[in-house]
């Protein structure tokens, strides 16, 4: 009777430890950008500072 209910025990923890594993790795490598609703195209030309590079991408509400 008590093997049995350690057993029991034993198999609601790994499954509890299951869904937790799961469901952090769904959070750590899930994606983390939202879908766009159009694509989006940037020109930068080469040589850009990022000064200019982040105005540029905060003009086309790539940035937001």
């Amino acid at each position: 009777m008590r093997s049995s209910r350690r057993l029991g025990l034993a198999a609601v923890l790994l499954l509890l430890g299951g869904l937790a594993i799961g469901i952090g790795g769904t959070v750590v490598f899930g994606p983390n950008t939202n879908p766009y609703d159009a694509p989006r195209s940037v020109f930068l030309p080469q040589g850009a500072s990022l000064d200019a590079a982040i105005d540029s991408l905060d003009r086309a509400n790539v940035l937001a």
